[in-house]
């Protein structure tokens, strides 16, 4: 029996010219070996391929959120400027007011020095009127 499936299978081998090619039993299994191992290389190749392209969706998705993050790092600094900004703003202001109170108190001596000194003189052309 064995021997009639190897002849039944050495005989089905034809080539696509016109000669006939026939294989022995162990050139048939050396060939079924290459067409695993071919098989196997076929597949891991396709499963490799899968992880390439999961692996650049990835990295595709990482920079994305690398430039988010940027993004709002930007905003972030830009809302820092505005708020310093604004300190100095305030500190200006702050000096600019104390200039204001330090010339209002300015004023307010030489107004009271003035009318102390009108007040002085009235009061002595009075007395010197008085007593003439």
């Amino acid at each position: 029996m064995l021997t009639l499936v190897n002849l039944t299978v050495l005989y089905a081998q034809t080539g696509k010219d016109t000669t006939q090619q026939c294989y022995t039993q162990e050139e048939l299994k050396r060939i079924a070996d290459r067409v695993v191992y071919a098989n196997e290389c076929d597949t891991l190749l396709a499963i490799c391929n899968e992880q390439l392209i999961e692996q650049s969706a990835a990295i595709r998705d990482l920079s994305t959120a690398m430039l988010a993050k940027d993004s709002i790092i930007q905003h972030k600094d830009n809302i820092n400027l505005l708020k310093e900004d604004i300190i100095s703003g305030q500190s200006n202001e702050i000096l600019g007011l104390r200039n204001v109170i330090k010339k209002d108190k300015n004023k307010k001596l030489w107004l009271k020095i003035g009318w102390a000194t009108t007040s002085v003189a009235l009061t002595g052309l009075l007395t010197y009127f008085i007593i003439n």
